[in-house]
């Protein structure tokens, strides 16, 4: 393996990938922006924000756009290239982290 592999940079590489996906899969999702975040350092790599809408049948949710600002969906995203596994505990606090940070 590449020495950027075992360095800290492989973080880097992993998190361009998984926002390039992102914007490719979901970046146009109903009118959605998609915010990379993650050069800033702080829990929260990616943030997409979407519209949302009330429909009409049982009150659900859909991802169409309203028009009404505070009608907003944030999703965070945190990436992660680790070799080790974590727990549903250690992921719900990494989550926890990140979605405060990002205001999700």
């Amino acid at each position: 393996a590449t020495a950027r592999a075992k360095s800290t940079l492989k973080g880097h590489d992993f998190e361009r990938d998984v926002v390039a996906a992102a914007r490719a899969h979901l970046g146009s999702l109903a009118g959605g922006e998609l915010d990379h975040c993650g050069p800033d350092s702080k829990p929260g790599d990616v943030v997409l924000a979407v519209p949302l809408q009330p429909r009409k049948k049982n009150n659900r949710f859909s991802l169409v756009d309203s028009g009404e600002a505070d009608d907003v969906a944030r999703i965070v995203v945190e990436t992660r290239d680790r070799a080790e596994p974590f727990g549903r505990k250690r992921v719900a606090d990494a989550m926890n982290a990140a979605m405060t940070a990002r205001l999700c």
